[in-house]
């Protein structure tokens, strides 16, 4: 690795993106209401405008809308390591999980891919649904003849659930189970507010507190996880080791469950929500 690859965190940004045909919308909230209230018809106006590489702008964000799957592919494969996944994510994403698989770039990246990969084999992926089924199935079941139902919360709660059990190995009536999809959830909320210092009574600052317990929480079943035979991801995490025979340390196993939670409970809900209201 070159030194200037080595070095590339240590450059600064560059914003000097005139020479890039497009609009930043509006001053400081650019192109997010437009966004929220259409997002394919935005994205097809700038396109059509601009063509596949255009400047764009969010609010608090300026930069570049690409678009195409020539385009895509040239950017999440990196083959040139011209991009930085951590350093594009650092203002979002990175102030509740940094130190994510999704926050580390190129060998770094590839290294730590590694814990995962018992965890999302096939026999690790047949217990899982062999253990998601029935709780799906039970959680579906409870829902008919229940007066003012809203789907959102209720298969939110769900999954919520069957993540505690999949990847944290608790049972359903598990009263840590609460407390984690409660930090869990005031990180989330915590990610989208407006203010980002942690000032009392935010939701900042409530989502820094439950990054703090998620974070103590994980940390403190590490060594619990590694002499049990659990077929939870946190388990197979926490006992997966590296080429040279040594567990992954607690700090990266930590990074790695607190963002799992989110990755994919966050998506398969929004998901499921999406389709439930297309369909109705």
């Amino acid at each position: 690795m070159t030194e200037a690859v080595a070095n590339y965190k240590l450059a600064k940004d560059n914003h000097q993106l005139s020479h890039i045909p497009g609009s930043f919308g509006w001053p400081v909230i650019g192109h997010t209401i437009s966004l929220v209230k259409d997002l394919y018809g935005t994205v097809d106006k700038q396109y059509k405008e601009f063509g596949p590489v255009s400047k764009f702008g969010l609010a608090g964000f300026k930069g570049v809308l690409l678009c195409g799957p020539d385009l895509y592919q040239q950017i999440y494969l990196d083959k040139e390591k011209n991009f930085s996944a951590e350093m594009g994510y650092m203002g979002s994403l990175g102030r509740f999980y940094k130190g994510a698989l999704l926050l580390r770039d190129h060998e770094e990246h590839r290294f730590q891919r590694r814990m995962m990969q018992t965890a999302f084999k096939n026999d690790a992926m047949k217990g899982y649904i062999d253990t998601m089924g029935p709780m799906l199935n039970e959680a579906v079941e409870s829902w008919d003849g229940q007066k003012d139902f809203h789907f959102f919360p209720a298969i939110k709660q769900a999954l919520l659930d069957v993540a505690a059990t999949i990847f944290v190995g608790l049972g359903k009536d598990d009263e840590r189970a609460d407390k984690l999809n409660t930090a869990f959830t005031d990180v989330a909320n915590g990610l989208m507010g407006l203010i980002t210092k942690e000032i009392p009574g935010t939701a900042y600052a409530k989502g820094k507190k439950g990054e703090r317990y998620l974070h103590e929480f994980f940390g403190a079943l590490i060594d619990e996880r590694r002499k049990n035979d659990g077929i939870d991801t946190f388990s197979y995490f926490a006992k997966e080791k590296n080429e040279d025979g040594e567990y992954f340390s607690d700090q990266d196993i930590v990074a790695h469950m607190s963002f799992l939670l989110f990755a994919a409970h966050d998506t398969t809900t929004s998901a499921l929500s999406h389709l439930l209201y297309h369909l109705g």
